[in-house]
């Protein structure tokens, strides 16, 4: 848990390597922005948790996640960060740059055809997808920012479910729940909550950092 001051005194060594080809003055003026959104919304906190989910780029296989092939993809160094404050009122809290804030009661979990395209979709989505496969789940606070531009083919929701099944997981879950498992509930919240078929490469991609080999034979 940090507040503003004790993350950037103890995150230097992380930051330069998620952020190698950015200055630090750059990239700590991103993350200062977001701390000062966070506060301006949720108020003050000392006991903060801060995340960092990078977009993806296939390099070969393209489509053939849902075609039982092989792809190559890496991360990219354009990612999506939350600032996160843990809370017990089991009410996840969710304000995007630039979009509405998402409210998710995370005790009602079906699939709502009004959220169908909706980010708000996506958490419930994650949430469900933890729970149907024996994780806990919880509420908190989040502003998040991404430089990941939407419709860019960077998967820049697959990043914000990844996001939301990364919070949860160290949150809730001590960080037991492994990149592969998120990905798969990602997956599950785009499809049966978001309404898109989509197909497992982007989420893994996203959530795996670097460069990954994926077989889907199975």
């Amino acid at each position: 848990m940090f507040n503003r001051n004790t993350f950037f005194e103890n995150a230097k060594d992380v930051m330069d390597k998620i952020y190698a080809n950015r200055s630090t003055e750059s990239v700590k003026a991103r993350y200062n922005a977001a701390f000062d959104e966070f506060e301006k919304i949720f108020g003050e906190a000392d006991d903060l948790s801060v995340f960092s989910v990078a977009g993806r780029s296939e390099i070969c296989g393209n489509h053939t996640d849902h075609n039982y092939g092989k792809v190559l993809a890496a991360s990219i160094d354009l990612d999506i960060i939350a600032i996160v404050k843990k809370t017990n009122d089991g009410t996840i809290r969710m304000k995007s740059k630039g979009f509405d804030e998402d409210i998710v009661d995370t005790a009602k979990l079906a699939p709502k055809m009004d959220e169908t395209g909706r980010s708000s979709a996506l958490i419930r989505g994650v949430c469900d997808g933890f729970i149907k496969n024996g994780h806990k789940i919880g509420g908190f606070e989040a502003y998040t920012t991404s430089d990941i531009l939407g419709g860019s083919g960077l998967s820049s929701s697959a990043a914000f479910e990844d996001m939301v099944g990364t919070i949860l997981n160290y949150l809730y879950n001590d960080g037991t729940v492994d990149y592969i498992e998120i990905s798969k509930i990602s997956q599950y919240a785009e499809n049966a909550h978001f309404g898109k078929p989509c197909g497992l490469m982007d989420q893994v991609a996203c959530a795996a950092g670097g460069f990954v080999t994926i077989d889907f034979a199975d």
